[in-house]
């Protein structure tokens, strides 16, 4: 099942995956020093800061209160 869900990551217009950089680790451990996210939730947040993406897309409710930081919303508001 997750295959299918990597595939419509992968080739969707709306969806992006990036690589995690020096840029991006360095803001996600800023980030999780000051909120107390989990180091994963943090690198997701950081990326799309750093990228500059116009939402995260996510179920977690914990990112969600991160809005002022980076806005997220959820998989059936972007299909």
């Amino acid at each position: 099942m997750w295959h299918a869900f990597l595939s419509h990551l992968l080739t969707s217009p709306n969806y992006s995956v990036e690589a995690v950089d020096a840029e991006v680790a360095e803001a996600a451990g800023e980030l999780q020093q000051a909120t107390r996210l989990t180091l994963p939730d943090a690198l997701i947040v950081a990326t799309g800061t750093v990228r500059k993406a116009t939402a995260v897309v996510t179920q977690d409710r914990q990112l969600g209160r991160l809005q002022a930081v980076l806005p997220t919303c959820g998989p059936a508001e972007v299909e």
